[in-house]
């Protein structure tokens, strides 16, 4: 790539002009040096401008080579100026190297800067839309699509809900009474933003007479001149309801049914609702969910109002606020008592909140009294008949009590009972729902985003042939885009399949035409599917002409930006097919009736699983199985890679739908996406080596986490968060992304991938600047290693294969080398050639032995990693020389002692220290690590070592004041019966992530833990031990959202005390003793149980039923995995 030579020329001249000083260039060279900057800037900022235009094409290749000449022109000599006598003139290299670059991309430059020719304009037939009405009924879309069955059921569902704020809805508030329902419905009701032309409000509950007195109590409150019928007869229950049928027609009106307790009542209601499109719609109350049944085909959306932890913290609340710390002294029967009064309330926030006022006035000293309060379950503090006028008693109250802020007992009480009564959330989401915020005014854009050949046209196509849905709807448009389309022209084309007798020639010429079209059609509901839309441009266009189109728009695109119009418009990511899934697509498509010979299943399953999931690619790996022998060992061949052609020939065919979403990346990030292509095939990347490996390289402008959310945003990468999905953790590519990069990056000549004896010798190898090394055991042999150390302009050398180990020779002598990493190679000792190398900033090996005390030499290293092939019991003494190394930003050698540093030596740039022993951790050493990010410890103790003295040292970590990740592990866990050192008194206060592993502490210990900051907390490996784990004093962990539990051996867990009050995830794993957990977490996300006692499971399956709709995943190894997507869909 040009952008990328370009770039690194840039940094090279800009690498040289920062150490000027060590070269001894004078300032006219320093000059030159500054203009080489400048110039391959501007050069960078117009093949920015160019990119993916077609007289670019003509250009990458020249102004890449010249860049590349320049840029080892100048490496070359540089290395030469090191020592007493240089060998070469430096200036005068930089000098004629500038000119001769200007000279030969000069021409590329100004053509580049001239002004694009206007293409000529598509005529009609260059349109790439599509005019069938609907999807070619001939086409079988459900034998197509497998799986997503749940997915595709929630996308059905809201396709048939009703559109706000047009559509007459009804809308649900359930939850008991006494939780706020009839408070929120009132607030809404009389919320002036809505604007009705009338409301109305009805209590109805169980005691109700009969029907008409429901619809008449209704009538009063909307017209002042009704009157009662003479006598009643059979029919006046009819007659009642088509009175206020014609009351409400015509006009948008809110009604309110409040406490609705049964089905029957509100059947007969709905008979007296006008369905009209004027934004008009009813509320009700009540605390039952089959209630929502009967609303079909009027349901807007069901709202599930908040109960917190009410129910099951109530009695602390009650404690703590009218006793404070000194229930501590109290008479245990009055604490049993509180425990009472507490569960009398039931969990209702306005009786708490009654009850909470009751006792605060009334001084109760006694046991007796405390005991009659709690025995008198019938007593009126505990009961709420009426929500609206109990608030506004509790307000009263509040209004006329004389609170003293300054005493810490009444602030407590005056929040709690604030809190209890706010309802301001509920009002908001109801609110929300009711006038939702769109793109279009009347019309709600669902989108389907993916990556190519993910399904998206299939989900697209099922949804516009359902009858059901296809009903609901006056007309149904579909429209396929593609990267050309023009915007001006969508419009033409939903017209001209709406009105196939007006000419579409004429439409594009007259504009009072479709002017007239869009006002005759504007009271007409619409499903418009949109395929393939790569731009934003043709809806706001259709926005601007027809603004007032209703109805749904359905939405399929592979980028996530045009997937996202308004705050309630709808996105769909689409999933990858499961193993099971792939299989079962696979199977229908390559055997009549679906049923595979068992003697290919086998195989096919494994093929199947190859395919990663991508519908379209088991399509094509399907057809070129349809074309060959149903062979057992021609299909366990290409299970198991050794026969390649149809996986080939499959990406080959593929390769042209993939390459549109490549081709408009920026170029900043077509290099991120080619880079991604040196690692193995889908594997997961860490981000944290993607980072360092572009940052070493010299071509990462942008941060790379910046950068790998806009491929995913393009659907090119994957990306995997951590579990709070704050961070992004690793990244992949699918295996068709794989073979394009590997494609596009040798035409590009970006990097070269041995795979095999003959990649070795191929015509350009010795050009090539990146090899990327997947087989290993090829540098065994002579002639590879002589090939490949002639290879001079080499600046990476990438040994990505799995783990090999047996030593073989690296081609340490690549002079150029910038980015080295051979940790998949085995060395015996640290290899000195490597310290030649003086252009290194990446540098990471396999080896045993200590690091040599010329390692310093790497002046310009930023990562140094050294892994050891297995454990020794010894921590390595690093040089006192590492601290000679000022560019190092990342140190990890597994076991290592740093020493202390000479007097006033530091590392400023290191950021990340990691897998150093805990030796390394004195205070002179931290110190002089000031910026230090993230530190891993190792702690290896020797036999019958309890490891005093290593954990001493982590009393040093305080001095960290910038750490924000801490990881301490115990290789070799000794539990023994001497008492355990406690954890460190203090830790930095910046710590967000904290990881113990093998350290055996008791859990009273966790009073130390809890007390810090930190937002993730991973316990693994018996880093506490013991059966009981119980919080009873001080509320901890206020900041923790993530919690592992790893390996232990806790039987009971008990939480007496609030805690956790930012509690998001929780994962449970190998934790088979675990009998007893709290009763209740505020977790708001999801729970994770791995290889656990059945009981966990129990547990976890009645917190999500009973207390919060979580997202709850649960692996037996001896069931497998299950995912309980109701769970998910309820959240």
């Amino acid at each position: 790539m040009a952008y990328v030579a370009v770039l690194s020329l840039k940094h090279t001249a800009y690498d040289l002009l920062t150490n000027s000083a060590r070269l001894s260039l004078v300032p006219s060279t320093q000059q030159i040096l500054s203009q080489v900057c400048n110039y391959t800037a501007l050069v960078q900022e117009l093949l920015r401008r160019a990119n993916n235009t077609e007289r670019l094409d003509g250009f990458e290749e020249p102004i890449r080579d010249a860049a590349y000449r320049f840029q080892d022109a100048l490496e070359f000599s540089e290395l030469e100026s090191y020592g007493d006598e240089p060998r070469v003139d430096l200036e005068t290299v930089i000098t004629q190297g500038y000119v001769l670059f200007y000279v030969n991309t000069r021409h590329f430059m100004e053509e580049l800067n001239s002004p694009v020719p206007e293409e000529e304009e598509d005529d009609e037939d260059s349109i790439n839309g599509s005019f069938a009405s609907t999807v070619p009924p001939d086409q079988d879309v459900s034998a197509e699509m497998v799986g997503h069955h749940t997915e595709f059921a929630k996308l059905r569902d809201r396709m048939l809900k009703r559109v706000r704020p047009d559509d007459m809805c009804f809308f649900s508030l359930v939850a008991d009474s006494g939780t706020g329902r009839s408070i929120i419905a009132n607030t809404v009701l009389e919320d002036e933003d809505q604007r009705f032309d009338c409301k109305a409000w009805v209590t109805i509950g169980t005691d109700y007479q009969q029907f008409k007195e429901i619809v008449r109590l209704i009538l009063y409150q909307l017209d002042n001149d009704f009157s009662e019928g003479e006598e009643e007869d059979v029919d006046e229950d009819e007659r009642t309801c088509n009175y206020l049928y014609k009351a409400l027609e015509g006009r948008r009106y809110m009604i309110v049914l409040d406490d609705v307790c049964s089905v029957e009542v509100l059947d007969y209601l709905k008979r007296s609702f006008p369905d009209q499109s004027n934004g008009s719609l009813v509320l009700l109350t009540t605390n039952k969910k089959e209630m929502i049944g009967s609303l079909q085909p009027y349901l807007g959306t069901n709202v599930i109002v908040r109960v917190g932890d009410y129910q099951y913290w109530g009695w602390w609340y009650l404690r703590q606020a009218v006793f404070g710390d000194n229930y501590r002294f109290l008479d245990p029967q009055v604490l049993e008592a509180i425990k009472k009064i507490s569960e009398n309330c039931g969990g209702l926030r306005l009786a708490l909140a009654k009850t909470l006022l009751f006792l605060v006035k009334k001084d109760m000293t006694t046991v007796e009294e405390w005991s009659n309060i709690a025995a008198d379950e019938e007593h009126p503090i505990f009961k709420v008949e009426d929500e609206v006028s109990e608030m506004h008693k509790i307000k009263t109250e509040m209004e006329s009590f004389s609170w003293n802020m300054d005493n810490p007992r009444e602030c407590l009480v005056e929040t709690l009972i604030s809190r209890w009564i706010d309802v301001s959330v509920d009002v908001a989401l109801i609110k929300k729902t009711i006038n939702p915020n769109r793109f279009f005014s009347k019309m709600e854009i669902i989108s389907l985003w993916g990556m190519a050949g993910i399904g998206k046209t299939t989900y697209a196509k099922k949804i516009i042939q359902d009858e059901e849905i296809f009903s609901n709807f006056d007309h149904s448009v579909w429209i396929t885009l593609g990267p050309k389309y023009e915007a001006r022209d969508i419009l033409i084309d939903i017209l001209a399949q709406i009105c196939p007798s007006e000419d579409k020639i004429q439409m594009k010429e007259d504009d009072e035409l479709v002017k007239n079209l869009c006002e005759e059609l504007s009271s007409k509901r619409f499903l418009i599917v949109i395929d393939d839309l790569w731009s934003k441009e043709p809806l706001h266009h259709l926005n601007t002409l027809f603004p007032n189109i209703k109805g749904r728009a359905l939405v399929t695109t592979r980028l996530r930006e045009v997937s996202k119009w308004g705050e309630d418009d709808v996105v769909h990511k689409i999933r990858l097919l499961d193993k099971e899934e792939s299989w079962c697509l696979l199977r229908q498509k390559v055997f009549p009736g679906g049923v595979c010979p068992p003697e290919l299943e086998k195989a096919g399953r494994k093929i199947a699983e190859d395919c990663d999931g991508l519908p379209l690619l088991i399509l094509k790996v399907a057809d070129q199985l349809l074309q060959t022998d149903k062979d057992p060992e021609f299909w366990d061949l290409v299970a198991s890679g050794k026969e390649t052609s149809v996986f080939a020939n499959a990406h080959d065919e593929i390769s042209e739908a993939l390459l549109p979403s490549y081709k408009r990346l920026p170029q900043h990030l077509k290099a991120c996406f080619l880079y991604m292509g040196v690692f193995r095939k889908c594997c997961d990347i860490s981000v944290f080596k993607v980072n360092d490996k572009l940052i070493a390289e010299g071509f990462l402008e942008n941060i790379v986490f910046e950068c790998l959310l806009d491929l995913e945003s393009e659907s090119v990468i994957m990306i995997h968060w951590n579990t709070l999905g704050s961070l992004i953790k690793s990244c992949r590519l699918h295996s068709v992304f794989w073979h394009l990069c590997n494609s596009e990056a040798a035409k590009n000549g970006f990097f070269h991938a041995i795979n095999s004896y003959d990649d070795c010798f191929v015509e350009n190898m010795e050009s090539q600047r990146r090899l990327c090394v997947r087989n290993s055991a090829l540098l065994g042999f002579r002639d590879v290693h002589t090939s490949m150390e002639s290879v001079a302009s080499a600046h990476s050398l990438l040994c990505v294969s799995p783990p090999h180990q047996y030593p073989v020779p690296v081609s340490f002598g690549l002079r150029l080398l910038r980015v080295l990493d051979a940790l998949a190679i085995r060395q015996y000792q640290f290899p000195v050639e490597v310290v030649s190398l003086l252009q290194l900033r990446y540098l990471a090996l396999t080896c045993y032995g200590s690091l040599p005390t010329s390692i310093s030499r790497l002046w310009k290293l930023q990562f140094l990693i050294v892994n050891r092939y297995m454990s020794t019991n010894t921590s390595s003494l690093l040089p006192v020389e590492i601290w000679d190394m000022k560019e190092l930003r990342h140190l990890q050698i597994m076991g290592g002692h740093i020493p202390n540093p000479n007097c006033g030596a530091s590392l400023p740039m290191l950021t990340t220290l990691w897998d150093v022993s805990a030796r390394s951790c004195t205070r002179e050493v931290l110190e002089m690590i000031p910026n230090l990010k993230r530190l891993g410890i190792q702690i290896e103790l020797a036999p019958n070592d309890e490891g005093d003295s290593s954990f001493a040292f982590l009393n040093n970590i305080s001095h960290i004041s910038e750490l924000k990740s801490l990881k301490c592990v115990v290789v070799n866990p000794q539990f023994g019966s001497k008492t355990v050192h406690p954890p460190p008194p203090m830790f930095p206060s910046s710590l967000t992530k904290l990881t113990l592993s093998g350290f055996g502490y008791p859990w009273e210990y966790m009073s130390i833990i809890g007390k810090l900051p930190v937002e993730v907390l991973k316990l693994k490996s018996y880093a506490f031990r013991g059966p009981v784990w119980e919080i009873n004093n001080l509320p901890y962990f206020k900041n923790l959202k993530f919690l592992l539990i790893e390996d232990t051996d806790l039987m009971h867990w008990k939480i007496k005390v609030p805690s956790f009050t930012e509690f998001q995830c929780l994962s449970i794993r190998h934790c088979y003793k675990l009998k007893e957990l709290p009763i209740i977490l505020n977790l708001s996300n999801k729970v994770e149980i791995i290889d656990c006692s059945p009981l966990t499971v129990n547990w976890a399956e009645q917190m999500r039923l009973k207390v919060l709709p979580f997202q709850l995943t649960t692996q037996l190894s001896w069931i497998g995995p299950k995912v309980n997507v109701a769970a998910a869909l309820e959240e």
